[in-house]
């Protein structure tokens, strides 16, 4: 997962396994514990759905791997459809 870069900051990047937890991230088992409560937060909208056409900032979140046995590489944008899931990802690795 990549997190930024934004103004000034370099980009983050960490790898987190769960069952058992591991991986880079400074916490795995928290980290875990709050994607397990949002489910599948990587769940593409069924049908057509309405989006804010706001983009709050420049910053995206980069995802690859493997989640709830689906291969995952999206970019995720503060912003759009997406707001919502990036807000929701930056709560578990804020």
């Amino acid at each position: 997962m990549t997190f930024g870069p934004t103004a000034g900051h370099a980009a983050k990047h960490w790898t987190l396994r769960c069952e058992p937890a591991g991986g880079n991230y400074p916490d795995p088992p928290g980290a875990c514990a709050k994607l397990l409560k949002w489910g599948d937060i990587f769940a593409r909208p069924i049908g057509h759905v309405m989006c804010p056409m706001i983009m709050t900032t420049a910053q995206r979140i980069t995802v690859t791997g493997t989640y709830f046995g689906e291969k995952i590489n999206e970019t995720i944008v503060a912003g759009g459809c997406d707001l919502s899931r990036y807000y929701k990802l930056r709560q578990v690795f804020n």
